[in-house]
């Protein structure tokens, strides 16, 4: 009597589900990122107020909202499983990273260091939920 095993391969169907989870994952994370960015420049705005009426901020905060145009420029690109996230404010980049007559009043990197652990924790849930994995 001869005896047959069959293998079946869903190596495909599970890197599919893997990959959609983590895209949804940074989507959400790139969100966070941005939510946090933008809330350190409204919170920099109230404090900077006080400022002998300047309403500019201090080198190393975040950057005080004076005509809003850094507010509503964020980006969000996702590339594969790549998040690019960015601001189209002409000073974006001169805030974040300073000038030879300015120090920077840097709010990006500080908002990715505040959601790194959210962000960690939104990619995980997200490919759990897509593949279908329960925790024990």
């Amino acid at each position: 009597m001869a005896s047959s095993i069959k293998f079946q391969w869903y190596g495909e169907r599970a890197m599919n589900k893997l990959k959609l989870g983590a895209g949804r994952g940074l989507d959400q994370c790139g969100k966070l990122v941005v939510n946090e960015a933008q809330r350190l420049i409204r919170s920099s705005a109230k404090k900077s107020s006080g400022r002998k009426g300047t309403g500019v901020s201090a080198p190393g905060q975040p950057p005080a909202t004076q005509t809003g145009e850094l507010l509503d420029a964020f980006t969000i690109e996702r590339k594969g499983l790549s998040i690019i996230i960015g601001n189209r404010a002409q000073h974006a980049k001169w805030l974040e990273l300073g000038t030879q007559k300015m120090r920077p009043r840097p709010f990006m990197r500080p908002a990715s260091a505040n959601t790194k652990d959210k962000c960690v924790e939104a990619v995980g849930t997200k490919i759990r939920q897509a593949t279908g994995y329960k925790k024990a």
